[in-house]
């Protein structure tokens, strides 16, 4: 890749888990970035994101849907998560039905389908798909790659903050986006600051939208915004972020 894209401008990394269906502050690091790596290669989180997200109840308050796994080994990496051959999607798309009054039910629910009805074995592969329909619906135009595939050669990795900085230079990169929280915490500026790479936090405002109930639920999967919302309008959600440099 080089330092130099897109005619001399740095390119912009984002580097995260494979979540299945996250909520939109996922998706705004992939309408900001260049290149969307998902790191499967930490430990698997059975209480994290991976496997599953929140969607409204059908009378007030959120569920869980998931994607089923076969229970993972003890320690297991992300990686090696197998998906379950079970009714799983059947008991999802049942979870989904009380959508169905939504003004975009029917394209939300073919862009769900377009995720999960492909074959995956894995829980990476499965959300690698899935993330690729939803950011296809969205017109998102960054490419999403799968780190343990893509068998860089990555310099000295002496604690967590530093995988970010060595996978962004292994590719090439300028500059390395994350969302708040973790970045404050394990990410050190100056390691990214002597290596020449921009540390930049990107925060969404999680704009509330009418959810056809009386209190909104907040930071809910994308599947939600897709039932309420018209492309457009989730596409300007998408941009309602702010950045800084850490």
């Amino acid at each position: 890749h080089g330092q130099q894209n897109h005619g001399g401008v740095q390119m912009k990394l984002a580097i995260m888990q494979p979540y299945f269906f996250p909520y939109i502050g996922y998706f705004s690091l992939m309408e900001y970035a260049d290149e969307f790596i998902l790191f499967d290669t930490a430990q698997y989180d059975r209480k994290g994101w991976m496997n599953r997200n929140r969607v409204l109840k059908p009378t007030d308050g959120w569920q869980y849907i998931r994607a089923g796994v076969v229970k993972p080994a003890f320690r297991a990496t992300i990686k090696d998560v197998q998906v379950a051959q079970d009714d799983w999607q059947h008991v999802l798309f049942r979870q989904l039905e009380h959508y169905k009054t939504a003004p975009y039910y029917a394209q939300a629910i073919a862009c769900i389908e377009a995720g999960v009805k492909k074959p995956a074995t894995t829980l990476t592969h499965l959300n690698k798909q899935t993330l690729e329909a939803v950011r296809d619906y969205l017109d998102i135009h960054c490419p999403i790659r799968i780190f343990s595939e893509m068998g860089l050669e990555l310099g000295p990795v002496e604690h967590a903050g530093q995988w970010a900085l060595r996978i962004t230079e292994a590719v090439g990169g300028g500059e390395y986006v994350n969302p708040p929280g973790a970045a404050r915490e394990i990410f050190d500026p100056q390691d990214f600051n002597e290596a020449g790479i921009k540390l930049v936090i990107l925060e969404n405002r999680l704009p509330a939208y009418d959810q056809h109930r009386p209190s909104f639920e907040n930071g809910l999967s994308i599947i939600d915004l897709m039932m309420f919302c018209a492309k457009d309008e989730i596409k300007a959600m998408l941009n309602e972020f702010k950045t800084e440099e850490a």
